[in-house]
């Protein structure tokens, strides 16, 4: 009897998780979906970002961009992200829901899952989008940087490297995928964490902002880092940019490092430039330290934000 009440009780437990998890992800949706800033932030700054980085690393498309360099451009939606994040978790901090979670018996482990699945779904969407706005940028360019890197068979070298080249090629986009999730995942984390850190939203977006700007500059995506003089400058104070990790991971990816090593020198091929990390044993876990510091720097600010405002209220 006690066997099977526990197991009721269990049941009746996952139930309960599944449908408050359910409300708030639904919540989570509605909300983010009517607000106009994710079309400005998902849709209209990256874009407008990709086009004014394109055109600068392309000297205006007088020149190809190396196609792994141009994949790196993929981390932008990410990227832009935190200006959304910060927006739309702003207001829900500040909405009935949430204020009055207790009484709607949603824990914080609820809440946070459910809104970081919310805005990985949006990155997914949006994405796609940025993949087939770039796409259509490229039919009006004389050199069609993104849609050759898109066929992942930019460097003839590799692909003769490989037994199987589907094989190799399916390895590759795997990894890219799951690295564009990690960055979506970093970059929620740091648009949630400010959203809770700073009341006003003006400040938050400014320094949303700087992280933006110095982490497409120091990150290896703005400036190509085949250019030695500018990059070299950079080049230490790129070890406290998450970005740079990322970036050259994709690097790592996008050539299948795991192959051979020296097929980095595909990307950089500008001798005078400075090797950042290219060994998967380093790119993995600084990765995904950089995501998990900032995950639980994010989710204690939470812990004490949500305090703060149940006092208030």
């Amino acid at each position: 009897m006690n066997t099977n009440l526990k197991k009721d009780n269990t049941f009746a437990e996952k139930k309960g998780f599944l449908e408050k998890y359910w409300k708030t992800l639904e919540y989570g949706f509605k909300s983010t979906f009517k607000s106009a800033r994710l079309y400005v932030f998902s849709v209209f700054l990256p874009i407008f970002i990709y086009l004014f980085v394109n055109l600068l690393q392309s000297n205006f498309d007088k020149q190809m961009i190396n196609p792994g360099i141009i994949m790196t451009f993929l981390f932008i939606p990410s990227l832009c992200s935190i200006f959304l994040v910060s927006a739309v978790v702003t207001d829900w901090r500040e909405s009935i829901f949430f204020k009055q979670m207790h009484l709607f018996k949603i824990n914080k482990v609820t809440f946070i899952l459910a809104f970081l699945a919310v805005f990985i779904v949006i990155n997914i969407i949006f994405l796609l989008v940025f993949i087939l706005l770039a796409l259509g940028i490229d039919l009006f360019l004389t050199n069609k940087s993104f849609t050759v890197a898109l066929t992942l068979k930019s460097y003839n070298t590799l692909m003769l490297q490989e037994q199987v080249a589907t094989v190799a090629t399916f390895r590759r986009i795997l990894g890219i995928f799951y690295l564009l999730m990690l960055s979506s995942v970093f970059y929620f984390f740091v648009g949630f964490f400010f959203a809770f850190a700073i009341k006003n939203i003006a400040f938050i977006q400014i320094i949303n902002l700087l992280i933006v700007s110095i982490s497409l500059i120091a990150g290896d995506i703005m400036f190509n880092p085949n250019s030695g003089v500018l990059y070299n400058e950079l080049y230490y104070f790129g070890f406290l940019i998450p970005q740079k990790y990322f970036t050259w991971f994709m690097y790592g990816l996008y050539v299948d490092l795991q192959t051979n090593d020296n097929l980095i020198n595909l990307v950089i091929v500008n001798l005078a430039t400075k090797l950042f990390l290219i060994d998967y044993y380093f790119l993995v876990p600084f990765t995904l330290l950089w995501t998990a510091l900032i995950s639980v720097v994010a989710i204690f600010n939470f812990n004490g934000g949500k305090k703060h405002h149940e006092k208030i209220t």
